[in-house]
């Protein structure tokens, strides 16, 4: 009886979303044709990025580099589809919002399912539309070509207000390593992959992070012209100094440190930290491994590290602020760093020298005898000879930790990104007028 009920509710809501939006898109069409004046304002879709993450891992500071120092008007973060409604401005120019799915609990209940999704997604958009059209909204940005980037590309056409896709991560890394990190959208891979091929070629821009991440794009539909490529940033006149109290707290005074800060994912090839930890403590007694993070992983690398006798030499010392681990990167004698993104640019702030996996982006920021030592994917035996070469040659070490700070500074300053993000801004608004 229910699912009839359901049924019935469910057809005449598609229908009435059907022609709310081609009604919107219609009125928005004429409401370009105006030629308002154009604003520097910017609406970002994401999955990840809700406030309570950047709270939780110090990243609230850095949010006036996104802003660009007042370069745009407002910058609208929203998280669609949480368990509650929260809006909070984080600063005069960044409001996060996270619309939650509360308000239709009670269908759930009744078992409506089918129409309790319609409602959501009609109430959903219709309210990023109208944000759009009342703060008059001329960009908008997805934070990945999936799930997000379904969400941007239909508020932009009933808007008709351009839109653009970041390009985090090489997703096809992810299934090779772990399959079942791979980004899904109804639960199916097939279909995510579906939406990506449809976003990337329709984009009025693909910003990839890296060069990598720009073939990545191409590969998968982007129109090489419309590639931009803004790096990762860190502001250097924000990283921490170094805390002379830390080594004393941490229990590794007189110990040479190799330090690894991410998730403890497979994708992240953590197990074979714990091998390499294995290889290298056996030789040089006073080495001790940091493990920074955590992750579903945890469990299985801690036992790991027990079957091999590595209680003592391998440390998990859990999630903390940015701020926090990059202490850790600065005491350390050795940044692992076998696949890495944000936090392959940290340690090589932090002057020291990087060992990588030659995957991904690392061939642009870790270069072999230059700023660390690049390997082939999966040489636990490679990396581990390099370390203990580093660990012998303190002179060494402190020459190519030097080359990858001035580097990450040159490659990755605010100044840097900004310039081109500006750029970037200034033609996606100029197609908006």
């Amino acid at each position: 009886m229910y699912r009839t009920l359901d049924i019935l509710i469910f057809l005449p809501l598609l229908l009435r979303f059907a022609i709310w939006g081609v009604a919107t898109y219609l009125d928005s069409n004429y409401i370009r044709r105006k030629r308002k004046p154009a604003t520097r304002k910017i609406l970002i879709f994401t999955f990840s990025s809700s406030y309570g993450s950047f709270k939780a891992r110090g990243f609230l500071p850095n949010i006036s580099l996104g802003e660009d120092r007042g370069y745009l008007n407002r910058q609208y973060i929203i998280n669609p589809f949480c368990p509650a409604s929260q809006i909070v401005n984080a600063t005069d120019i960044t409001t996060f919002i996270e619309w939650g799915t509360e308000r239709f609990s009670r269908w759930k209940n009744l078992g409506l399912k089918y129409s309790r999704g319609a409602m959501i997604l009609w109430d959903f958009f219709h309210y990023c539309v109208k944000l759009i059209k009342d703060e008059e909204i001329n960009i908008i940005l997805s934070n990945n070509p999936f799930k997000s980037a379904a969400i941007a590309f239909i508020c932009s056409r009933l808007t008709r207000t351009p839109f653009c896709v970041h390009i985090r991560t090489a997703f096809d890394l992810q299934p090779r390593i772990s399959p079942a990190a791979y980004p899904r959208i109804f639960g199916s891979q097939r279909l995510s992959k579906l939406v990506q091929k449809f976003i990337l070629p329709r984009a009025e821009m693909v910003i990839p992070l890296s060069e990598a991440r720009g073939k990545y794009a191409i590969q998968h539909g982007a129109k090489p012209e419309k590639i931009r490529v803004i790096p990762r940033v860190i502001d250097v006149s924000a990283f921490p100094r170094p805390d002379p109290n830390l080594s004393k707290e941490l229990g590794i005074e007189g110990k040479k440190v190799i330090s690894f800060a991410g998730r403890l994912v497979q994708f992240n090839y953590v197990s074979d930290i714990i091998h390499i930890a294995a290889k290298v403590c056996h030789q040089r007694k006073n080495a001790i491994f940091l493990m920074v993070g955590d992750g579903v992983e945890r469990k299985s690398l801690e036992e790991l590290t027990c079957n091999l006798g590595l209680e003592n030499r391998v440390r998990f010392l859990g999630m903390h602020t940015w701020q926090k681990a990059a202490q850790i990167r600065l005491l350390s004698d050795v940044s692992l760093c076998l696949q890495a993104g944000n936090s392959l640019v940290e340690a090589a702030v932090a002057a020291t020298p990087l060992i990588a996996y030659d995957v991904d982006w690392h061939y642009e920021l870790v270069r072999n005898g230059d700023t660390g030592f690049l390997l082939p994917e999966g040489d636990i035996d490679g990396v581990a000879e390099a370390i203990i070469r580093l660990l012998d040659d303190p002179k060494l070490a402190r020459r190519l930790g030097q080359n990858a700070r001035k580097l990450a500074i040159e490659r990755h300053s605010p100044e840097t990104a900004r310039r081109i993000r500006i750029s970037v801004y200034e033609e996606l608004i100029q197609r908006a007028r």
